[in-house]
């Protein structure tokens, strides 16, 4: 075994399930002497053969004299209130726990049992789904994992070079018992699948394909190495954003973005959507893309990232003439018409109407800035958005998503809060002949 970088030397957590890899992985420590304690994770999805898992290990440590760690988690729950597969929701609830124990207990790291199959099966899940370069550079034997609440957790895979073959022979020979899985058979979940059906398929075009799968994925990780970093344009902002910048004309570009937008997290399936917008050559300030707990929302010359629950300030929109326009909240659809005779002053909510020779071009559309403040129609002097919006029953998400009309950016002094309310000094009468239409089509 080469040496660990040392970070992740220190009493060791190992992850052990009960079957063939993991056993075969807490014999190997166990036999080098190691100070290593044992975690195991109970889904509760496989009725008694769950329990004897739990209890299989814990004996096992009991034997020996290691410190055991279990947890009990109704996984189907979790993942019906989080909107998650079963297994994307195991995968969230065991590394909370991981991360969870690693630091209370002081562990330097939680050592897991996947091997060579494992990265085969990961690489095609990856390539099947939509990928970059890092979803086929395949798993690194040391990483870092950010466990939202817990903070970063050391993971070390000491197996990944092992074939399943090779574990099993290893298993046998120093007599390593285990627990079958019976799903393991089963093709339910799309790991299994690719388990079962695919690479045994693949198998049959090259014997050796899973270790050639690896070797692909080490030749992957040296180009992504060698490539020079073009992504030299993002940073986060003093507000907390992390902005990427991009550029058309620039060579690479859209590799560059790609990475970036990688490494914030977001899904290549969304990646692939904002560079053919950017590629598109459109001018779209305030579309917003969600991904992975995460928000991307447009400039006309960078993508600002944050967390989906945190609002961030967009673009203001100048208003050059009627036309559609994206903003903050969705496409803004803008129209001068002639008043007819019996247009009703009264508006539903979502348009906003007001006098257009009092209202000239060019004018700004943008999102609400705490000091603002107009003369609403029907009130008496002047009242600030914050206070109109709890007269409206705004919600969060409204309140973020909130646009107004106003003469220019500086002022505070607001026209009109689209789809909702109009200002004293733009408002319709009579004496209106010509319309100006403001309406948010989302």
């Amino acid at each position: 075994m080469k040496p660990r970088p040392d970070e992740f030397y220190g009493k060791l957590l190992l992850a052990v399930s009960g079957g063939i890899d993991s056993m075969v992985l807490a014999d190997s420590i166990y036999s080098q002497k190691l100070e290593f304690g044992i975690a195991h994770c109970n889904f509760h999805l496989r009725g008694e053969d769950s329990d004897g898992d739990a209890d299989f290990v814990c004996e096992w440590a009991r034997n020996r004299g290691i410190t055991f760690h279990r947890a009990d988690f109704d996984t189907g729950e979790y993942a019906r209130e989080h909107n998650l597969s079963i297994e994307m929701a195991a995968r969230d609830l065991r590394y909370g726990f991981f991360a969870r124990l690693c630091r209370e207990y002081g562990y330097a790291c939680v050592v897991v049992a996947h091997n060579a199959n494992d990265n085969a099966e990961t690489l095609l899940l990856n390539l099947v789904r939509g990928t970059g370069l890092r979803g086929i550079c395949g798993m690194k034997e040391y990483s870092l994992m950010s466990i939202p609440g817990e903070g970063e957790l050391r993971i070390w895979r000491p197996m990944l070079n092992m074939t399943r073959k090779q574990i099993e022979g290893y298993a046998f020979a120093n007599g390593v018992k285990w627990r079958e899985d019976r799903t393991n058979s089963s093709c339910e979940y799309k790991r299994n699948l690719i388990r079962n059906e695919v690479l045994p398929l693949l198998e049959r075009l090259n014997p050796s394909v899973v270790r050639t799968l690896n070797q692909d994925m080490a030749n992957f990780k040296d180009a992504a190495d060698a490539l020079p970093d073009f992504a030299v344009d993002s940073e986060i902002m003093p507000s907390g954003e992390l902005r990427i910048g991009y550029d058309r004309k620039g060579k690479n570009w859209r590799y560059a973005l790609y990475s970036n937008l990688e490494q914030a997290g977001m899904a290549p399936a969304v990646i692939a959507s904002i560079l053919d917008l950017v590629g598109s050559g459109r001018t779209v300030p305030g579309k917003v893309f969600h991904s992975n707990g995460l928000k991307a929302v447009m400039t006309s010359d960078a993508v600002l990232i944050v967390p989906e629950d945190v609002a961030i300030r967009q673009e203001d929109v100048e208003i050059e003439a009627p036309g559609k326009y994206e903003t903050a909240a969705g496409t803004l659809n803008v129209e001068v018409f002639d008043r007819p005779e019996d247009f009703s002053f009264a508006r539903p909510v979502g348009e906003t109407v007001v006098d257009a020779a009092l209202l000239p071009f060019p004018f700004v559309v943008r999102q609400w800035r705490h000091g603002d403040w107009m003369r609403p129609i029907g009130t008496k002097g002047r009242k600030k958005l914050s206070d109109l919006f709890t007269d409206l029953k705004f919600n969060a998400l409204q309140k973020e998503k909130a646009l107004v009309v106003a003469a220019d950016s500086e002022t505070s002094h607001v026209l009109a809060l689209v789809g909702y309310r109009v200002d004293e000094s733009v408002k319709l009468s009579f004496a209106t002949r010509c319309c100006l239409r403001l309406k948010l089509e989302n």
